[in-house]
Parts: structure tokens; C-alpha cells; sequence
């Protein structure tokens, strides 16, 4: 219902699992948004994300009026991260 109106969206989730797809997918309805902050604790183990340059593309192209994306906050293990440079290129040309 918050359509086109929701401007920020924060998602913490303390989870002993890594960070799910699905939830770029139900992002993407909120064209609006001009924040966007995944949180996920990482309880009793290395923090893991499955985020890649493909999902920040997604996020970029349909979110356009997006400013800030933070995908997580929590140290990560050495490449558990994938996203790359790419994601830059995707946000700064849309």
C-alpha cells in the first residue's frame, strides 16, 4: 500500500543464515525509495552475503530515485562478499 510513497526501508534481521535473494525481490515494488539499508547480524559465526553485482543492478535500474544502499554492516569473511566493482558502474549510471 505504501507504493511510491515509502522513501526509506530498513531491514534488520539477526540471522544465522546468509542474506536471502528473495529479499531484493520484494524491494523492488517500492520505486520510491531513496534509502535502502539490509542489516543482518550475523549471530555465532562469520558474516556471509549472497548479494551479487546482478542483484545491485536490479536494485539500481528499478529503484531510480536511490541515494544510499547499504548491504550489510557487520565485518565480512574474506571473499564471502560478491559483489565487485560492477555494482558501482550499475548505480552510478542509473
Amino acid at each position: 500500500m505504501a507504493g511510491g510513497s515509502l522513501l526509506v526501508l530498513t531491514y534488520y534481521y539477526p540471522t544465522i543464515f546468509p542474506t536471502d535473494l528473495s529479499l531484493v525481490s520484494e524491494v523492488l515494488p517500492f520505486a520510491g525509495l531513496t534509502e535502502v539499508f539490509f542489516d543482518m547480524g550475523c549471530l555465532l559465526r562469520p558474516c556471509e552475503s549472497e548479494f551479487t553485482d546482478q542483484d545491485v543492478g536490479r536494485l539500481a535500474i528499478t529503484l531510480p530515485k536511490l541515494e544510499a544502499l547499504t548491504l550489510g554492516r557487520w565485518p565480512y569473511s574474506d571473499n564471502t562478499f560478491p559483489i565487485t566493482v560492477r555494482s558501482l558502474r550499475f548505480l552510478s549510471v542509473h
